[in-house]
This record gives C-alpha cells, structure tokens and sequence, in this order.
C-alpha cells in the first residue's frame, strides 16, 4: 500500500518507512519464498538469541543456571509467539542487540547494536543517550550512521525525497494519534 500510493493508510501505521523498504524488497520475490524466507531468519534469530544467552550464563559449566534461560523463555513465550505470527522485524533486532550485549569487547558489537537501532528505532531514542553517557563514542557514531542510512537515504533512494518527507510525516502523525 505505502509503495503503491506513496502515503501510509488512513488507519495508521506504526513503523517506520525504512520498515516499509524492508517489506517491499519482500515484496519483490514470490510471496510463499518471502513468508519462508521470513520464518527462517525468525527461526534462526530465536535460535541464535537462545544460544547467545546459554553462552552468556555458562550453562555448559553450570547447568543449574539452565531455569533462568527457561524462565526467561516462558516469560517470552506469548510474544515470541505473537513475533512468528507478525512480518516484523523485532526479532532480528533482538539477536542483533543480544549479540551486541554478549560480545560487547568485540569490535563488531557497537556496529551491530547500531544497525539494530536503525532498524527498529524506537529504542534509539533511550540508548543513543546511554551511549554517549557511557562514552561509547564509536558505537554512537555507528548508530547515527545507520539511522541517516535506514531513516534519510533508503527512503529518499526509494520514495524520492518529496514522498520521502511525506511518509515520515504521516509517520509521526500516525505515532501521534496512536499515543
């Protein structure tokens, strides 16, 4: 709809238009390949969210800790359920962010939490600020660097750069009638 008419739906729309070009490049292969293909990038960032975290608490050291990561898993069952139901991209960044967490003295970690950021940037409001309180100067950088390419440049590249301002505003409308 957004790509067809250049503006969001009247009943609102709560992602963002970086989201929108992630849908529609969805759109551009068979829609049975992009609903599997969908489900297995879900599939594959559950699992690797489990298998971070299992790492994390050292459960091959101490497996007691295993009832935390169950528990964990139950207290998120419902939405990690609601997550395979929905074509979003929460998960994704939940892998992403988990990564970034896990292997934080890896180089990589502040360019992957940043890309998460960029692609679901509600939490970029709270977490920019932490970085930057935290000195996490680099990982701030990547951030504003992925938020200028998933928020100005794709949707310009995409849209052009009239509509492109139009939908970020009947984005933030629509986030306003929303709250």
């Amino acid at each position: 709809y957004v790509f067809e008419n250049r503006h969001y739906s009247p009943l609102g729309y709560f992602f963002p238009p970086a989201n929108a070009i992630i849908v529609r490049a969805y759109g551009a292969i068979d829609r049975e390949l992009a609903f599997r293909l969908y489900v297995l990038i879900q599939v594959a960032c559950f699992v690797a969210v489990l298998w971070m975290w299992s790492r994390y608490l050292e459960l091959a050291k101490r497996p007691a800790r295993l009832v935390i990561l169950a528990t964990a898993v139950l207290a998120a069952f419902r939405y990690v359920h609601t997550e395979f139901a929905m074509h979003n991209v929460n998960l994704v960044c939940l892998a992403l962010v988990s990564a970034a967490v896990i292997f934080d003295r890896h180089r990589a970690a502040g360019l992957v939490y940043a890309l998460s950021l960029a692609i679901k940037p509600y939490s970029s409001v709270l977490v920019l600020p932490w970085m930057i309180w935290r000195g996490r100067w680099l990982w701030a950088i990547h951030a504003a660097f992925w938020l200028l390419v998933f928020f100005v440049v794709l949707p310009a590249l995409s849209f052009g750069v009239s509509d492109a301002v139009t939908l970020h505003g009947d984005w933030l409308r629509s986030l306003a009638r929303g709250g």
